[in-house]
Parts: C-alpha cells; structure tokens; sequence
C-alpha cells in the first residue's frame, strides 16, 4: 500500500478514544504524528514502536492521564514532544530521557500535573537529552521550577536516586 510512504498524519478533531496499539505499524516513514484534540485517554506502550522516522508529535488536547515509561523508547529521531491540555497527575520522565535528538517537551496546561518521576537509571547520566521542558501553567511541586527550567539533563540529574559525583 501507499502508506508505507505516508510521512505526515494529521488525525486531530476526529474524536478518536481508543488507538490499536498496531495503528502505525507499517508507517515506517512517518515523520509527524499530530493526534491533537481528541478523546484519547490511553495509548498502548508499544503504538509508536516502528515510527523510527518520527521527528514531531502531538498529542495534546486529549484525556491522557498516563503515559508508559517505555511509549517513546524506540522513536530515536523525535525532536519535540507536545503533550499539552492533558490530565496527568504524574510524569515519568524515562519516557524522553535517551532521546538523543530531542530538544523540546511541551506539558503546559497540564494543570493536575504534580510530579515528575523517574526511574533508575542504568546508564551513564550524561548521555540524557537536554532537551528543553516547558512545564508552565501545571500544579508541578517536585521537582522545583528552577531545576525545570535547567531542562531534561538537570531534572534527571536532580531526580536520579544514585547520583554519582564526577
């Protein structure tokens, strides 16, 4: 089918709920992934697994309240991340952190967000992206805006539970 060489898919108003975790399979060449405005609520971990071109997406504007530590794991070429007007209480922040290419997160409005976590990390802590954060307009106490505002390498490096002096 022509799909393999669809690089841009823009699916936002449609009132999409539920995504089949194998909806972008054969995608292979997509670069930007805009699924704004929706009544998304979840995403299966492994959706976006063979988008290895993908560079933009946006799932702002939708009902997602979590989103798994391992969804952007394999998407190795994403330079933003806009996942705005969203209720999460709590950001896992291994989602981004060994993006190499990523350089811009957008969770403004996410007014319920209250947390960013992370999880152990078993990698060199200086590999992390630096990519730029904005996480204004959120309820977000821990970690402090002015760690925020050092971007992803300085919220891993304030969140990591064996920080190494080096």
């Amino acid at each position: 089918s022509n799909n393999k060489k669809l690089e841009k898919l823009v699916l936002d108003f449609n009132r999409l709920s539920k995504l089949s975790q194998n909806l972008f399979l054969n995608l292979k060449n997509l670069r930007t992934l805009v699924l704004s405005s929706n009544n998304i609520s979840t995403l299966p971990e492994t959706i976006f697994t063979n988008l290895f071109n993908l560079k933009f997406i946006s799932l702002s504007f939708n009902s997602i309240g979590h989103i798994s530590k391992h969804l952007f794991k394999r998407n190795l070429s994403l330079l933003e991340i806009r996942m705005d007007n969203n209720p999460m209480k709590e950001l896992d922040m291994t989602s981004f952190q060994f993006l190499p290419k990523l350089n811009k997160v957008d969770i403004i409005y996410c007014s319920v967000l209250e947390r960013i976590v992370i999880s152990p990390i078993s990698e060199n802590i200086h590999q992390v992206s630096n990519a730029k954060i904005n996480f204004s307009m959120t309820s977000l106490r821990d970690p402090p805006p002015l760690i925020v505002g050092g971007g992803l390498h300085a919220v891993v490096e304030h969140l990591a539970p064996n920080r190494s002096e080096e």
